[in-house]
């Protein structure tokens, strides 16, 4: 029997037995009208997508999905609101070469993931080289980023990957409880147009993080 995602718009699990991938790269190419993703307390989970663009991993049924066909590094580009709460062993949400594969992105609260390290981590895949200066179209329509309780979150992706977020779309930002997020993100600093952004909350509490208005 298959079983097809295609129209599949809200998905919730809470405390699942996963793999440690959610989906593979076809799988999650599938999702195409996903608009709301929330996992609580998943313990085994350790990335939602697979990061090598193989399809090992990814999650176990007894019904054969159907696969989209792929597509470049498009996946679920309708998602606009993602909740990730107490996923003890969860390292990374998306890897960093399908960021501009969530486009309508608007609400992001990740919290009680004592293992992340990035938001958006390393990706082993063959058009990695394409994405290892990506400055542009990064999150543009995201405007409520919630992180909380991640003692071990450094920034939104590696600092090899020279990503560039310029963040003008976002109204809320909650750091909290996030001891070693100490890069500006966020980049409120020199080039900055104050005029040009829509943040009118921020909230930080126990973190490193800097805003730099110089």
């Amino acid at each position: 029997m298959q079983c097809n995602l295609k129209n599949l718009k809200i998905l919730s699990l809470s405390y699942c037995k996963t793999n440690e991938v959610l989906f593979s790269e076809s799988i999650a190419q599938s999702l195409q009208q996903l608009e709301q993703l929330t996992i609580h307390g998943c313990s085994e989970l350790k990335h939602i997508i697979s990061a090598s663009g193989s399809e090992d991993g990814g999650c176990s049924t007894s019904e054969e999905i159907v696969p989209a066909p792929m597509n470049s590094h498009f996946l679920m580009t309708n998602i606009r609101d993602v909740n990730i709460y107490d996923c003890q062993r969860l390292e990374s949400i998306f890897p960093l070469c399908y960021v501009e594969g969530v486009p309508r992105l608007q609400k992001m609260h990740i919290s009680h993931a004592p293992n992340l390290k990035y938001v958006f981590g390393k990706c082993d895949h063959e058009h990695l080289s394409s994405y290892q200066n990506l400055n542009h179209g990064m999150l543009s329509h995201l405007e409520v980023l919630k992180l909380a309780y991640l003692d071990n979150l450094v920034g939104m992706c590696p600092v090899n990957y020279q990503a560039n977020w310029s963040s003008q779309s976002l109204r809320i930002l909650t750091i909290e409880n996030c001891q070693k997020m100490a890069i500006p993100w966020f980049n409120l600093k020199a080039g900055y147009h104050q005029s040009q952004h829509l943040l009118n909350e921020v909230s930080t509490h126990i973190c490193a993080i800097f805003l730099d208005y110089h």
